[in-house]
């Protein structure tokens, strides 16, 4: 969807080609699609349309949470589905759409909400999955027992804006699960975490899992944080094929409304922590930031403790809740190639970028003391370049990191300084909160992203930065 089509640059960048949700979305059972025949029997007392499958949560079917799909499709553009789900028990809740075909075009961009059974109280909003791979979208959600309804419409419907792309495939697929391992036929073995008291610091970490898909290892870990002083730690080990981690938070708090996401928890995140079995840390981010994810490269077999934690003075709330999702992927954004000599650290020495479908991707490592690193890339006349760069917000320890690109007689065009508050995000799309705008490039020819910081967080190991390069025409 339009809004987010940054968060491929601002997040995990070129891994998520390969995050879970390619691996059929967590369910083993997803050739179990029901047959949307039953369905569209459902809400037939509609007079404005007969074949409207439910107007509203009073008239709403129910809809399996045994793995099944349940499909069918949107009358028009500002048509809404209404179904109910009932959890026996206090349960955490995943409810996603899954009918996502990268080659076909024209897709519903779908939204799913969640209320109470009467529709009254918006319980949570979710639009595309955690990170975005694609326009389906996923919720999480701490459910006490009961019936719920499920809503889903279309983006544009329900932000109130015009899509960039004109919708003609109207069909979805809905499926609603409880995170449960002790499912085994309905999830895969090792991919759920469950918090598990006490699980407090280094002698109590909660030993996790992962389940190993064709792209990477992955796990989800869910749980409750009772007050600020509370912390929830895992155990991982990561794959010796790894080459990056990220660690995604279901953000933001509260239920969301029109236009605006909320996955429910009334639980603020606080401070977020990779470190070693002993407690080093190695990327940390802070989640009062609006930071959403860890995303770093991270090479090879570590063990890893993973902290949860509130913000200091937190005060709990009615449904205190967390879902995070941790992916060790095995590619990353192509690293630097600097070698003892000093290659990449002059514009004569800099590395070349590679684009591929209008974009290139690039990481590396700095030396707070004193190191810069630089990346040529080439620009024919009258290009446009959004850029999206991120070094401390994305959990590395380097502080102050300054982003620029220059021309190839070292004349800086544009330049930013990360910030813990802001994420470098250079950008013309009325759908993203840039912090510049996108470089507008008019002549032909070699132009150089340079790369520095100011120093290191103390405490904070990893040297880390990773960018998104996108260019296109006007």
């Amino acid at each position: 969807m339009p809004k987010h089509i940054f968060l491929t640059l601002l997040a995990t960048l070129f891994l998520l080609a390969g995050c879970p949700s390619d691996d059929d979305d967590d369910a083993v059972d997803d050739d179990d699609a029901t047959d949307d025949d039953d369905d569209d029997s459902e809400g037939d007392d509609d007079d404005a349309n007969p074949d409207d499958i439910s107007t509203s949560c009073d008239d709403a079917p129910a809809m399996p949470m045994n793995g099944d799909w349940t499909e069918s499709e949107l009358e028009d553009p500002d048509d809404e589905d209404f179904f109910t789900i009932t959890v026996d028990e206090d349960a955490f809740l995943n409810i996603w759409t899954g009918f996502y075909d990268e080659g076909t075009d024209g897709q519903l961009d779908p939204v799913v909400t969640l209320y109470t059974a009467d529709g009254a109280t918006l319980l949570a909003t979710a639009d595309d999955q955690v990170p975005r791979v694609n326009t389906d979208s996923e919720l999480r959600y701490r459910a006490v027992a009961g019936t719920y309804c499920v809503k889903i419409e279309g983006w544009e419907h329900w932000a109130g804006q015009t899509a960039t792309q004109e919708t003609t495939d109207w069909t979805y697929a809905l499926n609603a699960l409880e995170m449960d391992p002790d499912i085994p036929d309905l999830w895969y073995e090792g991919v759920l975490n469950p918090d598990t008291e006490p699980n407090d610091g280094v002698a109590e970490a909660q030993e996790g899992t992962l389940y190993e898909g064709s792209n990477g290892v992955y796990g989800t870990i869910y749980g409750l944080l009772d007050s600020a002083d509370d912390v929830d730690v895992y155990a991982f080990t990561t794959s010796d094929s790894g080459a990056h981690i990220s660690v995604d938070f279901y953000r933001p708090t509260g239920p969301g409304s029109n236009g605006s996401e909320g996955h429910g928890t009334t639980l603020e995140l606080g401070t977020i922590d990779i470190s070693d079995p002993d407690g080093a840390v190695i990327g940390s981010v802070d989640g009062t930031l609006g930071i959403q994810a860890i995303s770093m490269p991270f090479q090879g077999e570590q063990q890893i403790l993973l902290w949860v934690r509130a913000p200091a003075g937190w005060t709990s709330g009615d449904n205190d809740f967390y879902v995070i999702d941790l992916y060790n992927a095995f590619q990353s954004n192509p690293l630097e190639d600097e070698q003892a000599d000093g290659s990449n650290d002059s514009i004569g020495t800099a590395e070349s970028t590679s684009f591929s479908d209008g974009s290139a991707y690039l990481a590396g490592y700095l030396d707070p003391a004193g190191d810069v690193d630089f990346w040529e890339f080439s620009s024919d006349a009258n290009q446009v370049f959004a850029i999206a760069c991120g070094a401390r917000r994305n959990g590395s320890g380097l502080d102050g990191a300054v982003f620029s690109v220059q021309s190839s007689d070292g004349t800086p065009l544009q330049t930013e300084v990360e910030t813990a508050e802001a994420d470098v995000l250079w950008s013309d799309s009325a759908y993203v909160d840039a912090s510049m705008d996108a470089l507008q490039i008019t002549e032909a020819g070699d132009y150089y992203l340079r790369i520095v910081a100011a120093g290191q967080l103390p405490g904070v190991s990893d040297t880390s930065y990773m960018c998104g390069i996108h260019n296109s025409t006007p």
